[in-house]
């Protein structure tokens, strides 16, 4: 199998180029791509989904103070609302920003608990040795290490770029070049 190259198309190319780094069409596709990634994000956490379309992880278990309000809203007449997997105050969710550099579209997630989330997490935790030393003079066992495991919720893609954030920045790639060279 093999491949030609007009010579004359391609330094047509290279002039389009020129012209499309020239006017800092670069920097204007780098924004409108940073602010399709931030609504592909808000998509993901509405329908708890990765970006390759695999579902959150479940809660394990409500927190009481959500418990509590179900309970009321329930006992007052009212629908309760459903459990949203790392949306309890939205603050993370609230926190997806984009950021473009030059030539570079990125988003971010600035919270602390993000990469948490991102990539799950196995945290071990041990009594104190106060707490050790109560409960071992009280006569009881001491508490032992307890294991948390949080599952990785993915919320930005790692690697490769999934299908639909290709699509997604392809067409907005192919939206701005109608714009500016005024194709219809």
């Amino acid at each position: 199998m093999g491949c030609s190259v007009n010579h004359a198309q391609l330094s047509q190319v290279e002039r389009v180029m020129g012209v499309i780094i020239s006017k800092g069409w670069l920097g204007e596709l780098a924004m409108r791509i940073s602010a399709a990634g931030m609504k592909l994000v808000a998509d993901e956490f509405k329908t708890e989904t990765d970006p390759y379309g695999k579902p959150w992880a479940p809660l394990k278990r409500e927190r009481t103070r959500n418990r509590r309000a179900r309970l009321r809203a329930v006992a007052a007449g009212r629908k309760a609302k459903g459990q949203k997997i790392l949306q309890d105050t939205g603050r993370m969710k609230n926190s997806v920003g984009a950021a473009p550099r030059g030539f570079t579209a990125r988003l971010t997630i600035p919270t602390w608990y993000a990469a948490v989330h991102q990539n799950g997490a196995t945290f071990t935790t041990h009594p104190s040795f106060r707490e050790q030393v109560t409960r071992s003079m009280a006569g009881r066992a001491a508490r032992t290490s307890h294991t948390t495991v949080i599952p990785q919720r993915m919320m930005l893609p790692n690697g490769d770029l999934p299908d639909r954030w290709q699509r997604v920045f392809q067409k907005e790639s192919n939206l701005l070049l109608a714009q500016k060279m005024e194709i219809r």
